[in-house]
């Protein structure tokens, strides 16, 4: 009986040690089945994940893709635009444009052509079908650079004709020339011309004075006629005596033009953005009045390549240049009552190359200034002028002292030009004319070594009237330069013929 149940209790304990045997390996079994299902699902979840990395980054593409073909097209809303669209039900992308290239920088051998770069952003989105919670992006980043084929053509169409001469008066007003000055070049006066308006009045004492200044010409080469080149005058009643003066006196050609007296051009008026090609940035113009001042002084203005890539600058009303005002590029005074006034010494108004075409060597230029009413050179200043100037009313060089200095290089457009005498040179008709006789009374035939020869050195031996190099002084661009007219209300650059859209080079594509 004992015996039995011992054996009984032996047998339950191996049955309760075999159950729990039983659980724990069930237990594992369960752990290793749960691991499995884990390790699956994360598997699927990865390739999940990896399929959407892969189909955002395709999207990304695709996005970029479509930005550079619409970047090549005509209708390209340009840098302000976005693109989106879904490449499929799960995947989508947004393009962004924006000017300039963000690894350009100051020090760039490179950093003028920032302007003319676009950065493209791509972002590609893809969304997991079966839990859209989940997305995942990818971005790609372009930068472009516009090949430049074409300027848009502004010009008149008589534009050649106005920028022969280095001087062109267009309307009947009447052009007034003294001396000290010279123009070089051949000049276009549609006006009536008058010569030595201040000084001297009677017609032989002007007449000497002129001829010996050719006469000088001819024997030392040394040519500071106050004209330099063959004269266009219009139709408007010229003065026989000034025409007979330019032609016996200086020496020179006389042409007559039935020209328009009409101005050839319309003032831009107030121009307070512009753009270097169609769907590029819009450059707010700096408007030196609001910012500097009516008056400035000690300023050096030019381009910079990221606010103003070609230097542009504005003025409204009255502006007066004073000293050490350096400016390269184009002073745009668009309005009828806006008036440049240089009254300051060493003023330096320069024009700016416009980058360059592609296969085009030659230089470009828009206007160095636009003066849409007066441009005035007073008293004792002195300025330095390259490029072409365009004056719709009075381009003066003001009577004053011989001090005053100007030294031009380019072409004068203009509706007025008047060439003021010099306060120290305007002694008395009488006074003149008695130094005129003064120098015949003692002028010998063969001249003696006392003897002055001319009628010129004579005066500057007896007042220091000093005709030599004249301080005002102005001359043709030899340097090939090309002057352009612009619509300010267009862009600089344009497509070129037979190009269905603007041409782009492809810079560098990297993932961000």
């Amino acid at each position: 009986m004992c015996r039995n149940q011992k054996a009984k209790r032996v047998v339950g304990r191996r049955a309760g040690i075999a159950v729990i045997v039983v659980l724990g390996l069930l237990t594992v079994t369960l752990a290793l089945s749960y691991a499995l299902l884990r390790t699956q699902a994360t598997a699927s979840l990865i390739a999940r994940n990896g399929t959407r990395q892969l189909d955002a980054r395709l999207a990304a593409e695709a996005g970029l893709a479509t930005a550079l073909r619409k970047m090549h097209e005509d209708a390209w809303p340009g840098v302000t635009s976005q693109l989106s669209a879904n490449v499929d039900a799960n995947t989508s992308y947004l393009v962004e444009y924006a000017t300039g290239d963000p690894e350009l920088t100051s020090t760039d051998s490179q950093y003028a052509e920032y302007p003319f770069r676009v950065t493209i952003t791509s972002t590609g989105t893809a969304t997991d079908p079966q839990q859209p919670t989940l997305q995942t992006t990818y971005r790609l980043q372009a930068v472009v650079q516009l090949v430049r084929r074409a300027l848009r053509n502004s010009n008149p169409s008589s534009w050649n004709s106005y920028l022969s001469p280095t001087v062109y008066q267009w309307s009947t007003s009447d052009a007034h020339l003294n001396f000290p000055m010279r123009i070089e070049g051949t000049t276009t006066f549609l006006g009536r011309l008058r010569l030595c308006t201040n000084y001297p009045a009677t017609l032989a004492t002007r007449d000497r004075y002129l001829s010996d200044l050719n006469q000088l010409r001819l024997t030392t080469g040394a040519d500071n006629r106050p004209l330099g080149g063959n004269v266009t005058l219009g139709t408007t009643s010229q003065l026989a005596d000034v025409v007979n003066s330019v032609t016996s006196s200086l020496g020179l050609g006389v042409t007559n033009s039935s020209a328009s007296t009409a101005a050839p051009l319309t003032r831009p008026g107030t121009v307070s953005s512009y753009q270097l090609y169609p769907g590029g940035k819009n450059y707010t113009i700096t408007s030196l009045n609001a910012t500097y001042g009516s008056s400035p002084s000690n300023l050096t203005l030019s381009a910079d390549p990221v606010t103003n890539p070609l230097g542009v600058f504005r003025s409204e009303g009255q502006l007066t240049l004073g000293s050490n005002v350096s400016l390269t590029g184009t002073l745009l005074a668009g309005d009828s009552s806006a008036e440049v006034r240089i009254s300051g010494s060493n003023v330096n108004l320069v024009g700016r190359n416009l980058p360059g075409l592609e296969g085009n060597s030659t230089n470009y230029q828009l206007p160095t200034i636009l003066a849409g009413d007066d441009l005035h050179l007073l008293g004792t200043s002195s300025a330095t002028i390259r490029g072409l100037a365009i004056v719709w009313d009075d381009f003066e060089l003001t009577y004053a002292g011989e001090d005053q200095t100007l030294d031009f290089t380019g072409r004068l457009l203009t509706n007025k030009f008047l060439g003021r005498g010099r306060d120290n040179w305007d002694l008395s008709d009488t006074w003149w004319d008695i130094e005129r006789l003064s120098f015949q009374f003692q002028y010998r035939e063969p001249p003696l070594a006392s003897t002055v020869t001319s009628f010129p050195e004579w005066m500057r031996l007896r007042y220091g009237f000093d005709y030599r190099s004249p301080k005002l002084r102005l001359r043709p661009n030899t340097d090939g330069v090309q002057y352009r007219w612009q619509d300010w209300s267009q862009s600089i650059y344009v497509k070129a013929a037979g190009d269905t859209g603007l041409k782009w080079n492809l810079i560098r594509v990297k993932p961000l």
